[in-house]
């Protein structure tokens, strides 16, 4: 999927990594550069996480006392093609970066 535009004006350009239920990579906005994460999952999932995923973070972006709590914010969450997507903040390594980093 690198090299994969998505709604238009997010590029992906690396896997950072797969999760339980979908992969996610880095991505810039072609007009400004900016970098972002874009989480990907199987349109055809019975359950959509991800959609769950974004209703959290659409709920407590309402409340402005979680605005600097780590929380990402999200840019884009649509479905494309066969996957749907959320573009959202890049926050810092991933998970397993930490745990590599820690040694487990």
């Amino acid at each position: 999927m690198n090299d994969y535009l998505v709604g238009k004006k997010y590029k992906l350009t690396k896997r950072l990594g797969k999760g339980a239920f979908g992969e996610i990579f880095r991505c810039h906005n072609i007009g400004s550069k900016e970098e972002f994460a874009i989480k990907v999952e199987p349109k055809k999932v019975k359950h959509s996480q991800l959609h769950q995923e974004y209703l959290l973070y659409k709920y407590f972006s309402k409340d402005k006392n979680f605005v600097f709590t780590g929380l990402p914010r999200v840019h884009y969450h649509f479905t494309e093609g066969n996957y749907n997507v959320m573009v959202m903040d890049l926050l810092g390594p991933s998970l397993e970066d930490l745990f590599c980093l820690c040694k487990r």
